[in-house]
């Protein structure tokens, strides 16, 4: 009963880990105040090109510290590269289907939720790669 109770805690604390670091994240907060201070359609898209931006830069932040980490450990280097590789596929193709979809809806608001997405999709993997990041610290 010990072990299914372990497994369990392992499948869902990347999880718990993730969304600790969600609500807390300073991009997530600059993101906010943007927001707030020009909640326009205008406004919100704005702040949320910043904010991918701002997630990007933090996304290739942690892969490079990533890479660092595993540099002496050449198959888990050359697996991660392989992974960021197919995810960067996944994230063009994503995309492009999300801008299609949203661009034909009529509303401003579909300018919003593509922006939306489109923060999101790359908040993901930066928080993702966080995770892997934080399994390699020393206890």
């Amino acid at each position: 009963m010990r072990s299914i109770a372990s497994a369990l805690l392992l499948l869902i604390l990347p999880s718990v880990v993730s969304a600790q670091q969600d609500s807390e994240h300073p991009i997530d907060l600059r993101l906010d105040e943007c927001i707030e201070e020009d909640p326009s359609t205008h406004g919100t898209v704005a702040c949320m090109r910043t904010a991918y931006d701002e997630w990007d830069a933090e996304l290739n932040r942690v892969y490079q510290q990533l890479l660092t980490e595993l540099s002496h450990d050449d198959d888990a280097t050359a697996s991660l590269r392989g992974a960021q590789r197919a995810w960067i596929g996944f994230r063009d193709a994503e995309l492009a289907f999300s801008a299609h979809l949203y661009g034909t809806r009529d509303g401003t608001m579909w300018q919003v939720v593509a922006a939306g997405a489109r923060v999101d999709i790359v908040r993901q993997r930066a928080l993702d790669l966080s995770d892997y990041l934080w399994a390699l610290a020393p206890d």
